[in-house]
């Protein structure tokens, strides 16, 4: 299924969810009410339940009735949810690197140079 045909919640989700594994989201802080993340995505009230209803079942947040809706992931989801984004990252890099005939030996070096770059 392309990203574009998934349903909005799932999208929705999505961002949540990489938004939460980025940090841009930390440990504990509050996340927007059913009603305000309604008003941003330009959904509905259901819409938006259904996405922190699935984010609880997954395990990224807590809702307290009358609190509100809180980041609540433990590390260890979060590192691999980090590692599986970096990997879906590369795996895409590859398959466009393949897509221009660069040979695995080409990729390498690009890749190489790439992390010589990093900080």
């Amino acid at each position: 299924m392309l990203e574009d045909e998934k349903p909005l919640y799932i999208k929705i989700k999505i961002q949540i969810r990489n938004a939460i594994i980025r940090g841009e989201y930390p440990m504990g802080s509050r996340l927007p009410s059913v009603r305000e993340l309604s008003a941003e995505f330009g959904c509905s009230l259901i819409t938006t339940k259904r996405v922190y209803r699935d984010l609880s079942r997954e395990g990224y947040i807590l809702t307290t009735q009358g609190m509100g809706t809180f980041v609540h992931a433990d590390e260890q989801k979060i590192a691999k949810d980090k590692e599986r984004l970096v990997t879906e990252a590369i795996v895409q890099a590859v398959e466009f690197g393949n897509r221009l005939n660069y040979s695995a030996d080409q990729l390498q070096v690009i890749f190489l140079n790439a992390l010589s770059r990093l900080p």
